[in-house]
């Protein structure tokens, strides 16, 4: 770069829909049914990518018309009969990423990541509790809404499984 870039010309979403879908459709014909290596992609991540995308394309005004079916048939193909057998409290859980259910997981090697492994992804998200024993910090950047919180009827078992509502190790 010999200047500085201030702008980019922006494509119509139309374009940058038929772009995404096109590199899918063929990184599909490239990558494997299976990895020996967990979090490196496969085919099932990649139609669950192509499910997304036409399913969004479906409801905007330049839909094309096969594009519902075209999402049902590619999260068909993602879903391949792989029945749902982990409790939801526990796919996310922590160092439960390598699941059956977990069709695409990125994996760090802890030399890679500043801090040894450590991450700075849940802070901006908050409220994020650290600390030991008494000696606690909180960060409150961002906090969910209250319609949010309104989401989760009685014993709806997705709020335990997706908030963290106590302190355990290792979210101190």
């Amino acid at each position: 770069v010999e200047n500085p870039i201030t702008h980019f010309d922006r494509q119509p979403a139309s374009e940058v829909y038929e772009f995404i879908i096109s590199e899918m459709e063929q990184a599909l014909n490239e990558v494997p049914d299976t990895q020996p290596q967990f979090g490196r992609v496969t085919k099932r991540a990649v139609q669950h990518f192509l499910a997304k995308a036409h399913l969004t394309r479906g409801y905007e005004e330049f839909a094309q018309p096969t594009d519902f079916e075209k999402a049902a048939a590619y999260a068909d193909a993602a879903i391949n009969g792989q029945p749902l057998s982990v409790p939801y409290g526990e796919i996310f859980a922590f160092n439960n990423d390598a699941n059956p259910e977990i069709l695409f997981s990125i994996q760090y090697d802890a030399a890679s990541t500043l801090n040894g492994g450590a991450h700075q992804w849940d802070t901006p998200y908050g409220p994020l509790i650290t600390g030991t024993s008494e000696g606690v910090f909180k960060q409150l950047r961002l906090k969910v809404s209250e319609y949010l919180w309104n989401v989760f009827g009685p014993h709806d078992n997705r709020f335990e499984g997706t908030f963290q509502i106590v302190r355990t190790s290792p979210y101190v």
